[in-house]
C-alpha cells in the first residue's frame, strides 16, 4: 500500500513539473511582468491560451522603456500559431504583433537594436 501511495505521489509531482512553465524576464519585477503579460494577453484572439515565455524590458525613464518578448497563442482556428516576437512601447502600452514575415523580422531587429534580443528563441514563419 505504501508503494502505491508513493508511486501516486511521485506521479502527481512529475505531472505538475511537466506543466510548469519557465519564463525568462529581465528589467522588471515578477509582479510587473505579470501585469505586462496581462496587457499583452488582452490584445490576442484567445488571451487565455497565451504563453509568454520571454519578456525583456529596457531600463530608463518610462517614456523610453520598451517591452520585447515572444508569445504563443491560439489563432482563429483554435491551433497554436508558434512563438511570435512582439514589442510594446510603455508610452502606449499597445503591443505590436507581426502580420507578415517582413514585420516579424522588423520587430526582431527593433528588439535587437535595443539590446533586448529575442532572436535566441525559436520563431515560426507561418504568415500567409
Amino acid at each position: 500500500m505504501t508503494k502505491i501511495r508513493f508511486a501516486g505521489l511521485f506521479l502527481c509531482f512529475t505531472v505538475n513539473a511537466a506543466f510548469a512553465e519557465d519564463r525568462v524576464v529581465t528589467g522588471v519585477t515578477d509582479r510587473q511582468a505579470d501585469e505586462l503579460e496581462q496587457i499583452v494577453r488582452s490584445h490576442l484572439i484567445d488571451p487565455y491560451s497565451a504563453k509568454v515565455p520571454v519578456m525583456h524590458v529596457t531600463i530608463g525613464a518610462v517614456e523610453d522603456r520598451h517591452l520585447c518578448g515572444a508569445v504563443n497563442s491560439k489563432n482563429i482556428y483554435g491551433a497554436y500559431s508558434g512563438l511570435r516576437p512582439f514589442y510594446m512601447p510603455f508610452e502606449t502600452l499597445t503591443p505590436q504583433f507581426p502580420d507578415t514575415e517582413a514585420e516579424h523580422l522588423a520587430i526582431m531587429a527593433i528588439c535587437d537594436g535595443w539590446g533586448l534580443s529575442v532572436s535566441d528563441q525559436v520563431f515560426t514563419f507561418s504568415y500567409e
